[in-house]
């Protein structure tokens, strides 16, 4: 394996580390943001168990298959990709 330049040795350079920080930052806190928002503000949870099961609930059965998403052209994960397989 040949090492010709310096990010070769050391990494991508600092800039590309925090950009990819603050993409990564942005879409957590923009999906807490809406798992509150849709979820948790209105409920009362009588167990942290109850909680769990009711947050992985959201997330996997309404959140990653039905909601729309922005960044896939408002449709939904599972529509979205059906479009793109068939395209």
């Amino acid at each position: 394996m040949k090492l010709s330049t310096l990010s070769d040795f050391i990494g991508p350079p600092l800039y590309e580390v925090v950009l990819t920080t603050r993409t990564t930052s942005a879409v957590a806190e923009s999906f807490f943001h809406t798992l509150k928002v849709e979820l948790t503000h209105h409920e009362k949870f009588k167990t942290r168990k109850e909680a769990k099961q009711e947050i992985f609930n959201y997330i996997e059965a309404y959140y990653n298959r039905l909601r729309m998403h922005s960044a896939n052209d408002y449709l939904s994960p599972v529509e979205y990709e059906k479009t793109h397989k068939a395209a």
